[in-house]
């Protein structure tokens, strides 16, 4: 894995808690919410399916753990990526790496708040990359 992988986990695993996150609520909503009223056809008496509730209350259960489960896994790896990026030896690498994968900035973002050109920026990332992975070779296994 290249570092660029290695610290792009962050977006990804962020991007599959949302997503969870969002598939949990959207089960509670549904599950809270009254159907439709149809008046164009004629109801049927039907009985309830005795297990729908207990069903339904499970899955929303385990869409939420789930998304709790992600939230968990979200917080360890940017907890190390942060130690492993606060670890290098320059400062400027510290802040690109930091800038670009914990807080998501595109590089023109980063040279903004860095006040670098944006030709330098993608040089110093470049040279940040390479020296994350010179100190952490074990990435590479991953």
């Amino acid at each position: 894995m290249t570092a660029k992988e290695y610290l792009n986990q962050i977006y990804i695993i962020e991007a599959r808690y949302e997503a969870k996150k969002e598939q949990a609520r959207d089960m509670r909503l549904l599950a809270t919410s009254a159907g439709a009223i149809r008046y164009d056809k004629e109801r049927v008496q039907t009985s309830p399916t005795p297990d729908g509730l207990y069903t339904t209350v499970l899955k929303i259960i385990e869409s939420e753990n789930d998304a709790i489960d992600c939230a968990n896994q979200l917080f360890n790896i940017k907890e190390k990526i942060i130690s492993q990026i606060i670890n290098l030896d320059d400062a400027n690498y510290m802040r690109i790496l930091c800038l670009k994968y914990v807080h998501h900035k595109n590089l023109g973002d980063v040279a903004d708040r860095m006040h670098f050109t944006y030709q330098y920026t993608k040089e110093l990332h470049r040279r940040a990359l390479d020296a994350f992975e010179e100190t952490y070779p074990e990435i590479k296994d991953l």
